[in-house]
């Protein structure tokens, strides 16, 4: 090959690893939720085009499949606990009472049912936090 051939070419392989990494850069914008790591990628990408992109393929892509799947595995796993509740509920005991319209937001929010017989205590630090766990853990039948 020529030098003047070697010289044109280059400019055109420039040219698509640019296309390329802007095309990269775009699933970027639309996918990464750490604004970090989408900002590194995005400088790596400009700067170094061909090491960024090789690098991107190998372990940069999103991981957005991944996500979706672990969000609809979370919302099986809430369907099947919303059921299992309102088995283990005697019959309208899964409606908050009538002078309680935030707990039946909160029931509608969670998509879970209202139950009875649940208490909850607010812990102020770290120490009573962990004590609070330990005895609750103590005494965990199943």
């Amino acid at each position: 090959m020529s030098p003047l051939a070697e010289l044109s070419a280059l400019p055109l392989t420039l040219l698509a690893l640019y296309a390329l990494a802007f095309y990269c850069i775009g699933r970027i914008l639309l996918s990464y939720r750490s604004s970090q790591e989408a900002l590194t990628w995005i400088v790596a990408l400009l700067a170094f085009p061909a090491l960024a992109l090789i690098v991107y393929f190998l372990i940069g892509r999103p991981r957005l499949l991944g996500y979706a799947r672990a969000r609809r595995d979370s919302e099986r796993f809430f369907r099947r606990l919303e059921g299992q509740l309102r088995q283990q509920e005697p019959a309208g005991s899964s409606q908050p009472p009538d002078n309680a319209p935030e707990l039946l937001a909160l029931a509608n929010l969670s998509r879970l049912p209202f139950t009875s017989g649940n208490h909850c205590q607010l812990l102020h630090n770290g120490t009573r936090t962990f004590e609070t766990f330990f005895e609750a853990i103590e005494r965990a039948e199943d």
